[in-house]
């Protein structure tokens, strides 16, 4: 059993782009005790967390995730409590299919009303020698007929024409509010230790 305790990191779920499905989002800003079992089928641990204004046992949140891998596909199950906020349980699934990493994450959330919420998130990541194209959907059904989804695209660009110049392409879109955004970036390293960086957001 490994035990740690202060302030640190801990991140769950699959999500880079949205990372809502993360349950241990701000856990570095929060004082932690976690107890690890990786012995235990492919890892096991059990969190307490405790926020700055954290004045009694019922202000502390209790987590716990357990990982195992079958049939070459990896599986998370992973749960987050407190009285006051209620209880979010998080299924996190990853294969790799024909050389790509197809991931996804759901998360269901009952509140102190026990009043359910989802959330699913999937996506993919592919790699070349010179490519690396990453992209993730987000769906939230907060209330009914309340819905809620984003999409996300990466594209990475290394070497352009056999040069020192690398492109990167960063879009997302909101369907609801009909908006988005697209980030083209061109990045140069001419020298070791030496990166020059041009970023346009549309």
């Amino acid at each position: 059993v490994f035990i740690r305790l202060g302030q640190h990191a801990s991140s769950w779920g699959q999500g880079r782009l949205f990372t809502e499905s993360n349950l241990m989002a701000g856990s570095e800003e929060d004082f932690s005790l976690r107890a690890s079992l990786p012995a235990l089928l492919n890892g096991v641990s059990a969190i307490v967390l405790a926020k700055n204004n954290a004045a009694s046992y019922k202000d502390l949140y209790y987590a716990g995730k357990a990982e195992l891998v079958v049939w070459n596909t990896f599986l998370s199950l992973g749960a987050k409590y407190r009285e006051a906020d209620g209880l979010k349980g998080l299924l996190s699934v990853k294969k790799v299919i024909l050389g790509t990493d197809i991931l996804s994450d759901f998360v269901l959330t009952l509140d102190a009303g026990f009043e359910p919420e989802y959330m699913l998130l999937g996506g993919f990541f592919k790699e070349w020698e010179r490519i690396k194209l990453y992209g993730e959907y987000l769906g939230k059904l907060d209330k009914p007929k309340s819905f809620e989804h984003y999409i996300g695209l990466v594209l990475g660009y290394k070497n352009i024409f056999g040069s020192t110049f690398n492109l990167g392409l960063d879009f997302r879109h909101e369907f609801q509010g009909n908006s988005g955004y697209i980030t083209s970036a061109l990045v140069w390293k001419p020298w070791k230790y030496i990166t020059a960086s041009l970023a346009l957001p549309v």
